[in-house]
């Protein structure tokens, strides 16, 4: 923890205090005479000035604790995942499915970071390890995420064997409990669920938004031309698991049974 993080930390904590013991204060002076005090004009406002310095010293408690939790303990968010289709030599002109996880870390640094993708099979457990690649294409090896930057990790069908790829085809039929796994030094991070939380809803609300957004950015310019605004009114969630979806959909067909084989690359 750096001497400036430990400052913004003890300044925080003493002035959510330092308000909360005044509120305390106040409240006391005015409890007997409470209803006396909403005739009065003066104390009114000093109710109002109090209750916005609790919303102040719970907001300076909060804060404090994120800064002190980011630079203490691993904090990482999963910003999005897409599924693309690239065509080059490597590939034999052939389309090459990517399957991508980007992994922003806002905590201490993670060394050797590693991603899995994870479920479970009637077989047992099952984990296929990503890889992450320059923009040759080439895999890297696995370095320090460091607090702020963005990882990107990928799994390429054409760098999948055999037995992955039949781990891959039956995550959407017979595989329950699918989840990105983040790891550091081996030891895991964070677990992402796939589908993540409320998902129903968000499906709802997605089909609600982009019709809302159709009417919204779509517009007419003075010579009759329509064109569409890049920016959306509102806000729509990522699907992740449609995303699995498509690159489990263009691996291939349904296996004809569960595979027994395992990757143990990536820890789950």
């Amino acid at each position: 923890m750096s001497k400036r993080q430990k400052i913004a930390l003890v300044s925080g904590l003493s002035l959510g205090l330092l308000l909360i013991i005044v509120l305390l204060l106040l409240g006391f002076r005015w409890t007997s005479t409470l209803l006396e005090s909403m005739r009065s004009d003066i104390r009114v406002t000093g109710l109002v000035v109090a209750l916005f310095s609790l919303i102040i010293a719970i907001s300076a408690l909060i804060i404090a604790w994120n800064n002190f939790r980011r630079g203490n303990t691993p904090v990482v968010k999963l910003i999005d995942i897409q599924t693309i289709g690239t065509n080059s030599a490597k590939t034999g002109g052939k389309i090459d499915l990517e399957f991508s996880v980007f992994i922003k870390n806002l905590g201490i640094p993670l060394h050797t970071a590693q991603v899995g993708l994870n479920a479970m099979t009637k077989a047992g457990t099952m984990s296929i390890p990503f890889e992450q690649f320059d923009i040759s294409g080439n895999v890297l090896p696995f370095g320090t995420l460091e607090k702020g930057m963005v990882g990107i990790f990928s799994l390429k069908e054409s760098r999948l064997k055999p037995e992955q790829k039949q781990m891959v085809q039956i995550l959407t039929h017979e595989a329950t409990d699918i989840s990105i796994g983040v790891f550091s030094s081996s030891f895991r991070v964070k677990r992402f669920r796939i589908p993540d939380k409320f998902p129903n809803f968000k499906k709802t609300w997605n089909a609600i938004a982009r019709k809302l957004n159709d009417q919204f950015t779509t517009a007419k310019s003075r010579w009759g031309k329509t064109f569409t605004r890049t920016r959306k009114p509102f806000h729509t969630f990522p699907d992740f698991e449609f995303q699995l979806q498509v690159f489990v959909g263009g691996i291939g067909p349904r296996p004809p049974a569960t595979p027994v084989a395992q990757v143990d690359s990536a820890k789950s």
